[in-house]
């Protein structure tokens, strides 16, 4: 029975805890928190969003952007790959 036990355990804690057999697995979950600050201090400065929709699209938005620079690639690139040539860079890059 102690056999089956101990040979329970330890597979609850590879499948619970794979930071610690797997090198590639981080033992703390920083990273997530980090990829979450900005759309939190984002909501709590602008009190939140008017509707669902709006939510859900800055959400998509900003995982889509935040994910790009995790790879290295252009932000502006990036959109425009996303949305199409529909969208004119330029005007993202004048100031007002």
């Amino acid at each position: 029975m102690e056999d089956a036990c101990r040979s329970a355990t330890a597979s609850t804690a590879r499948a619970c805890l794979p930071s610690r057999t797997r090198e590639d697995v981080a033992a703390d979950n920083n990273a997530s928190e980090r990829a979450l600050r900005k759309p939190v201090v984002h909501r709590k400065v602008s009190g939140g969003f008017r509707s669902t929709c709006g939510a859900e699209a800055y959400a998509t938005v900003a995982t889509v952007l935040q994910t790009a620079r995790e790879h290295g690639h252009d932000a502006l690139e990036t959109l425009i790959d996303a949305f199409g040539p529909s969208i004119d860079g330029s005007l993202l890059l004048q100031r007002t």
